[in-house]
């Protein structure tokens, strides 16, 4: 797998990815609509490459063999409910995809970048008690966590 920046040319394939319903069940009850994601969410992806450092933003993650899109990967600055501090990981795949270690892939290069390169010293990920398949993930990252408050963390 590689991960890429998005470039407006993903529009469609992102649109696509945030309107299946099996991606987005752990995420939210109200997807955004393809012309949310084209109007708001891929240009703020675009533009958080200009403002945040270098190596943290939202990135495409591409299967090596086909180019194909399997989803999405990101590391930003930690801004979800009850969150301070840190960097906040990421991920959402096309189901497709799911189960073939890609998430564990992609979920470690990025902690393998904030630790090294850009030197951070939290790094944490939030979800769903009940999405086994993420805490799974995160259980091979190494992180520490609580079912209770649906937070992981690593240090």
């Amino acid at each position: 797998m590689l991960l890429r920046r998005f470039t407006e040319a993903d529009a469609g394939a992102l649109a696509a990815l945030y309107g299946d319903p099996r991606v987005m069940r752990f995420i939210t009850t109200e997807p955004p609509s393809p012309a949310e994601v084209t109007a708001r969410i891929l240009p703020g992806y675009l533009r958080e490459y200009r403002e945040l450092t270098d190596g943290l933003g939202a990135f495409a993650a591409i299967e090596k063999g086909t180019g194909q899109l399997a989803g999405r990967f990101s590391m930003r600055p930690a801004s979800s409910y009850g969150l301070t501090g840190g960097a906040e990981l990421g991920y959402r795949l096309y189901p497709e995809f799911w189960g073939r270690g890609l998430a564990t892939e992609g979920a470690r290069a990025l902690i393998g970048l904030a630790f090294g390169r850009l030197r951070l010293d939290r790094v944490v990920a939030t979800m769903m008690a009940c999405n086994t398949g993420s805490w799974r993930v995160m259980e091979k990252c190494g992180c520490a966590g609580s079912a209770r408050s649906g937070v992981q963390t690593l240090t």
